[in-house]
């Protein structure tokens, strides 16, 4: 197996990197409990390629060699961009204040090939998806059947905000919560 070598994008990759990156996602979002497909691979493109002009923007990229072991994808969320707003319908007005605040850091997806999972990889993309940051908070998603997932955040300081909820078309999933120890901007 080729050294691991991380790779953090803050503007949009070229897209071969990109095709890479979806290889991945497609690799772990396909299986159960997600199910994805490979329209679901365009839409991960998509996605990146919409979210590079955004706030923040950072997608973390596990290289060995060629191929992508593993991906995180998160922007800096305010208000008036939908997801956020969205997951500000399902806080009180005191937690709205407390995890989104003016801004926080939305954790778009964080993935490790099934090859690669159980042996560290995803903490080494969590945690560098989440230093030097100048954001107080950050929130995500997870789907309830992600066990392994949910427990990664757990040991990482999430917490639960909300057991079950829909966002868009999403089916219901677990919305969590971390604080994060804010560094100078553009760190």
């Amino acid at each position: 197996m080729a050294a691991t070598r991380f790779a953090t994008y803050r503007s949009l990759p070229d897209a071969r990197a990109i095709s890479r990156a979806a290889d991945a996602y497609l690799d772990v979002f396909s299986r159960e409990p997600y199910s994805e497909t490979p329209a679901d691979r365009a839409g991960f493109a998509d996605r990146v390629q919409r979210m590079a002009v955004r706030d923040g923007f950072r997608l973390l990229v596990a290289w060995e060699g060629e191929t992508a072991a593993g991906l995180g994808l998160a922007v800096v969320a305010h208000p008036g961009d939908w997801w956020r707003d969205r997951v500000a319908e399902r806080l009180e007005d005191g937690e709205i204040d407390r995890w989104l605040g003016d801004a926080c850091l939305e954790v778009v997806h964080l993935a490790v090939r099934p090859r690669r999972q159980g042996q560290g990889l995803g903490r080494a993309i969590h945690r560098a998806l989440l230093e030097h940051t100048s954001v107080p908070t950050a929130v995500l998603t997870v789907h309830p059947e992600a066990t392994a997932a949910r427990r990664l955040y757990v040991r990482e300081g999430w917490i639960v905000l909300r057991e079950a909820v829909t966002i868009g078309v999403s089916r219901d999933v677990i919305l969590m919560g971390r604080r994060l120890r804010a560094t100078r901007a553009g760190a």
